[in-house]
């Protein structure tokens, strides 16, 4: 990678002088309650151990970003947005 090109890429992540680095959590929008988290990403590195983090079992919410469903195995990064959304029935 050239030095130019490392400057770009780090200009849209290196935070303004004198600012604080952003913190690295993952935000997760749990449905049906409607509310939203930020998990620390080190408690949230892949889909699977989000779940775990959250206290839910796999097979028992499906996540998603955007449009795409995700797999236990996928990996999260930080300030990714996923919807989490429960799917067991509670009667």
């Amino acid at each position: 990678m050239t030095a130019e090109g490392r400057a770009a890429l780090l200009d849209g992540v290196r935070p303004a002088e004198g600012e604080p680095w952003p913190a690295k959590v993952v935000h997760v929008l749990r449905q049906p309650e409607e509310s939203v988290e930020e998990v620390p990403r080190m408690k949230a590195k892949n889909v699977g151990i989000l779940l775990k983090t959250l206290g839910l079992r796999q097979g028992t919410a499906i996540v998603a970003c955007g449009d795409t469903l995700l797999t236990p195995d996928t990996p999260l990064y930080p300030g990714q947005h996923v919807l989490v959304r429960t799917v067991m029935s509670s009667g």
